[in-house]
């Protein structure tokens, strides 16, 4: 018998798949990419079991697997745990356009970039 899970709020979770390009970071930006994405699950299921006691968490149930030929991270899982997956992604591929290190970047129309 094939039972769904369930969110927080009773509703249920779509099951995703998303494949999202990684194109330009290089193998240990790759490794910090999933170090992100496993500490970020690992302190949202944390704190949801801290609000909604040990049985939460499940919402964000999911894998993910960067694929070195093709340069894509596919995501796959509980919609709200793709959805954290693409936030990080799109995060890293903006800091990696930028040509940051971690470093802010102050906007060109601000006086410090004059």
């Amino acid at each position: 018998m094939f039972v769904a899970i369930k969110g927080a709020d009773g509703m249920q979770n779509k099951f995703v798949v998303k494949a999202f390009s990684v194109y330009g970071l290089s193998d240990a930006e790759k490794v910090k990419l999933q170090e992100d994405i496993d500490r970020a699950r690992k302190e949202a299921v944390d704190y949801t079991k801290y609000l909604h006691g040990p049985l939460s968490g499940h919402e964000l149930d999911g894998q993910v697997a960067l694929h070195k030929d093709t340069s894509l991270l596919v995501a796959a899982g509980q919609e709200p745990f793709v959805d954290m997956v693409q936030s990080i992604v799109t995060a890293c591929m903006t800091k990696e356009g930028a040509g940051t290190s971690g470093s802010p970047v102050a906007p060109t129309n601000s006086p410090q970039a004059r």
